[in-house]
């Protein structure tokens, strides 16, 4: 997600060994990116109740980097994702905690 935001910025040079460079190549643009996070929300969902604080931050930290919050099932996934956080709330660290904040900015 940090690289697809990186790459989204904007019409950077970067080296030939550098990821983002790669990641251009693969997303040009926001709706080639889209599907993938779709694709990567809708199988979250089913395994929300197996996710640890630290997975469940990281991920819904992902998609508030690249600004994406897909309907799930006539709700937004940061709702879908707010409610399992609420249940585990209890073992986030402060890590955890920030992340899930950043998401929201």
């Amino acid at each position: 997600a940090k690289i697809i935001r990186q790459v989204n910025r904007g019409n950077q040079q970067y080296r030939a060994d550098d990821p983002r460079r790669v990641m251009r190549g693969l997303f040009v643009n926001e709706s080639q990116c889209s599907p993938v996070f779709d694709s990567i929300a809708s199988s979250a969902v089913g395994m929300l109740n197996e996710f640890e604080a630290r997975h469940l931050s990281n991920l819904i930290y992902s998609f508030g980097l690249v600004e994406r919050n897909p309907d799930i099932g006539g709700e937004t996934l940061f709702n879908v994702f707010g409610k399992a956080a609420v249940k585990i709330l209890h073992t986030f660290n402060s890590q955890g905690i920030s992340n899930m904040l950043l998401a929201f900015v």
